[in-house]
């Protein structure tokens, strides 16, 4: 497919993301503030494109933050993009902030120092946020009454999905800021930005600016090389997954269909059907082995295989002895 001149590519994607606001931060910066409702001015703000904190490695992958700005001594913004979707999205954004935050803060800080740095984080998802909400914010607070106790650690998930719908039914004037940038962020077409964009987000020649430099990147011949790796990774990791996952399940399920019709009469279809849920069992043990064996993370494979990190570490453990 031969692409347009208004098609570009989502900056949902870490390669077009960093590309284009290493270039446009002040765009960035602008977006980070409606999005955060920040009203101070920050006066050259430090955009870290693949930032990593102390390097934290678990079975051979490294965990590192895709943006980090350093709006001023006190106040840092961690960028992440997620395109699949895990239930300890909270835990490792916690995990990161607090290990950065434990980085901006010297030995020997004052009582009246500490509580003025804050690290927030901001995830840009291309799935459903906790409370379905295309914006939603979270921070310490007291269960019973919700008031905010701190907020040195706080964090913003955007479903960039459900903002680009919002914008098309209801209108830019009727949707906050936040949400806007919400849809930019994953729109592909230029026209459609310029249009979410408005009038009222940036100026003339900021607009004019950052659409050039969309248009630059998406013809940037080694950004797009990067991209299609980027691409390819994410594509057949999911499919060797998938794959994994479905060839374990299939082959237990057959062998035990398979069993309970040769004995002929329901007593035996339940017996083979048992034999071929152990066998499946079996196959899901290799499955997550193999995926081990990959230098797969727990929790993607506890995501995939819907067993527990601390029942793949005990069949981890049993295999390997």
């Amino acid at each position: 497919m031969i692409q347009t001149v208004d098609e570009i590519k989502e900056l949902t994607y870490d390669t077009i993301f960093k590309a284009v606001f290493r270039k446009r931060q002040e765009v960035l910066i602008k977006m980070i503030k409606d999005i955060f409702d920040i009203k101070e001015d920050y006066n050259n703000p430090l955009f870290i494109a693949g930032y990593e904190s102390v390097p934290l490695t678990n079975n051979g992958k490294t965990y590192k933050s895709d943006i980090l700005i350093k709006l001023s001594d006190n106040t840092y913004i961690s960028v992440e993009m997620n395109r699949r979707n895990g239930n300890s999205i909270i835990s490792r954004n916690i995990i990161q902030m607090a290990r950065i935050y434990t980085q901006i803060n010297e030995a020997g800080d004052s009582d009246s120092v500490i509580p003025k740095k804050i690290v927030k984080g901001l995830n840009i998802n291309t799935f459903k946020t906790f409370t379905g909400k295309p914006v939603e914010k979270i921070a310490l607070c007291e269960v019973e009454t919700g008031k905010i106790i701190s907020s040195l650690l706080s964090f913003c998930n955007i479903d960039v999905a459900l903002c680009r719908k919002l914008v098309y039914n209801l209108g830019i004037e009727n949707v906050s800021k936040a949400i806007r940038w919400g849809a930019i962020l994953q729109s592909n077409s230029l026209i459609e930005i310029s249009n979410i964009l408005g009038d009222d987000i940036l100026s003339m020649e900021e607009k004019e600016k950052f659409l050039g430099t969309m248009r630059e990147i998406t013809g940037d011949e080694r950004v797009m090389k990067d991209w299609m790796w980027e691409e390819h990774y994410r594509l057949k990791e999911q499919d060797e997954l998938e794959t994994a996952l479905a060839e374990g399940l299939e082959k237990g399920y057959k062998k035990g269909v398979s069993e309970g019709r040769k004995k002929g009469h329901q007593k035996g279809l339940k017996e083979g059907l048992k034999e071929g849920m152990e066998r499946m069992e079996k196959n899901l043990e290799n499955v997550i082995q193999n995926m081990i064996n990959k230098n797969i993370d727990y929790q993607t494979i506890s995501e995939v295989t819907g067993k527990d990190v601390d029942t793949i570490k005990k069949i981890e453990k049993r295999i390997k002895n």
